[in-house]
């Protein structure tokens, strides 16, 4: 079983601080670090039975920065990347194997969403799309199943 992250009901300044329980009987446990020389969060780090399932990254400021997914001690899952000035998602990709396998979108500063496409094992392929701000279509990028850009559209 493999928790589903989401950041509508919890501020992600916040989010590593929810209940977390592992399926079962499994056990739960956390390892924290902090930053050298100070007292601040460098890293939060999940486990069920001793096998990782998140990792919670902070930069030196003691923000949120990543969050990255693990399934049976393996990255496996989404990894999200969070502006540290504003705490908003900036971006999310699906990790298999330790590289970007599936969707990614990123967004804005603000929080819109500033692109979507898909990854095939580190490979964009498909058709990946860029936005304005206020949700129009910026540009279409298509490319083939081995990553080679076919074509461009704006809009």
């Amino acid at each position: 079983m493999m928790l589903v992250l989401s950041f509508s009901s919890v501020s992600a300044e916040d989010f590593w601080k929810r209940s977390y329980l592992c399926p079962g009987n499994a056990t739960h446990t956390e390892q924290k670090s902090v930053w050298p020389g100070s007292n601040l969060l460098q890293q939060v780090t999940h486990l069920c039975n001793n096998q990782k399932t998140h990792v919670f990254e902070y930069d030196r400021n003691g923000k949120l920065q990543r969050i990255r997914t693990f399934n049976g001690g393996a990255e496996t899952g989404w990894q999200y990347y969070l502006n540290t000035l504003s705490g908003n998602l900036m971006r999310k990709v699906m990790i298999t194997g330790g590289r970007m396998n599936g969707p990614e979108e990123t967004y804005y500063a603000t929080g819109e969403l500033l692109s979507r496409g898909q990854y095939n094992y580190g490979v964009k392929v498909g058709t990946w799309i860029y936005y304005h701000r206020d949700g129009r279509k910026k540009k279409t990028l298509q490319y083939d199943g081995r990553g080679f850009l076919l074509k461009t559209t704006d809009h």
